[in-house]
């Protein structure tokens, strides 16, 4: 079939039924895996469940206002608001405070599924993508916490799939999926509208390989979608006036305080973006070298098949530069440089080598048959090097969900605790008594108005 514009997408596709089970399957057993179902909450998930003492909307708002500049900076706000909802009108849950990271989470997985069937991966390459993700333990760490981290991975990736889509083969169903992923990174992180940009742009660039200077503005408006568009940017712009425009505090730390001792290059590639390859982590900046060295060669420059190695290379170094200037930003103002500022690269960098494999498999079928296969396995062998360490921790966390299934703890038999009435002191005693409050279900405690300052 004729490739749609620069992409090798085929316009007429077979019910790929097998690939969808399998996905199913895949994915749900991840979702489990990473649920953090029974794991107790933590400080930064702590500051979520404070607001769910709060009495009303407005009330939270404004302590979310309040401390935007302060300790909560950095945050549009809209993910504590979605917890003091569902903690306020359902009670002290931790399973309902993570709930929506967990959903986004399923989101990340289905819209990786929709770009591997619109790329005619197959079962095989599907089911490795979804092993990298498994394998990409400092992303998926982050389905099983009540932070806004997935959800701008999976807002990032469903916009993706949106946008490798040609404006004029778009569904509703399609435009559904690129309405809710943009307008969800638009409302929960800031860091959405550098990917929102640049892969707008790139994914443009894939398609539209033949337009005219005169005619790029308005393939490019067409392609972004304006009545998508338009809305989730005024209501990124709007949160970003009211929240963290506002400003932030003027930090003294240690832009390097998080990273291991084998050295930046390490943590940026091994224990964060390539996680997933283990031992092999350096291998993809060695292809790039080598596709772009490849690239200066006119023949090979032009030839078809080789074109095809373009966009997923494009891809894992847009992902790599967003990630660079994130720390770059980070250094000048002397804040961490932690892993979790690139949770959306890591997204796009388990699709990009994935998918650059696939096409150097397709490269050596066209060439040499059957050359594909040991390409097959040798990416499947990579991902089996961190594998089974990962599904030992985790399967440990599949039983317990297993176990809880089979045998609800009936309210009756919850622990009676009473709700202290002296305020705690220091961060430790604030969370180990609102891990009390879970246990114990019920509402949350009126007390946890305290650690935002508000009066009885």
């Amino acid at each position: 079939m004729t490739p749609t514009g620069g992409l090798p997408i085929d316009r007429i596709h077979r019910k790929p039924w097998v690939t969808v089970l399998v996905s199913i399957l895949a994915s749900a057993y991840i979702l489990a895996a990473y649920s953090s179902f029974t794991r107790p909450i933590w400080i930064d998930e702590f500051l979520h469940f404070a607001f769910g003492s709060h009495r009303s909307t407005s009330e939270t708002w404004q302590s979310i206002s309040d401390t935007l500049p302060t300790f909560n900076f950095g945050q549009t706000g809209f993910h504590m608001l979605v917890n003091y909802w569902t903690l306020h009108h359902f009670g002290a849950s931790s399973f309902l405070m993570r709930l929506p990271s967990l959903l986004a989470a399923g989101l990340l997985l289905f819209s990786s599924v929709q770009i591997a069937i619109r790329l005619r991966f197959g079962p095989a390459w599907t089911l490795l993508l979804l092993a990298s993700y498994f394998c990409q333990q400092n992303l998926m760490h982050y389905a099983g916490e009540a932070r806004p981290y997935m959800p701008l991975a999976a807002s990032v990736m469903g916009m993706l799939a949106f946008y490798l889509i040609p404006s004029e083969e778009r569904t509703l169903l399609t435009r559904l999926l690129g309405a809710f992923s943009i307008s969800l990174g638009a409302i929960f992180h800031p860091y959405f509208a550098f990917y929102w940009l640049l892969l707008a742009i790139l994914t443009f660039i894939f398609q539209e390989t033949h337009l005219t200077w005169r005619l790029i503005f308005s393939g490019f408006i067409r392609h972004c979608d304006p009545l998508i568009s338009a809305p989730a940017a005024i209501a990124y712009l709007l949160l970003a006036k009211l929240t963290w425009l506002k400003g932030t505090p003027d930090f003294q730390m240690d832009p390097f305080q998080w990273i291991k001792g084998d050295g930046l290059f390490t943590t940026f590639s091994q224990i964060a973006h390539f996680q997933f390859l283990g031992k092999a982590h350096p291998a993809p900046f060695f292809f790039i070298g080598a596709v772009l060295l490849a690239s200066a060669i006119p023949r090979v420059r032009h030839n078809p098949h080789f074109r095809r190695l373009a966009p997923p290379i494009a891809l894992l170094v847009l992902a790599l530069g967003i990630s660079l200037f994130l720390s770059a930003a980070s250094y000048h103002r002397n804040y961490w440089i932690l892993p979790r500022q690139w949770v959306a690269s890591q997204a796009i960098c388990c699709l990009a080598v994935i998918w650059f494999a696939r096409e150097i498999g397709e490269l050596a079928r066209t060439q040499w048959r059957y050359l594909h296969i040991p390409i097959l396995g040798l990416i499947g062998y990579l991902l089996l090097q961190t594998a089974p360490s990962i599904y030992r921790a985790k399967a440990v966390d599949v039983a317990a969900i297993a176990h809880v299934l089979m045998h609800p703890v009936e309210s009756a038999n919850r622990p009676e605790v009473i709700e202290p009435t002296l305020v705690p002191v220091g961060n430790d005693e604030w969370v180990a008594l609102a891990n009390q409050n879970i246990k114990a279900g019920g509402p949350v405690w009126a007390i946890f108005r305290k650690f935002y300052g508000r009066a009885d």
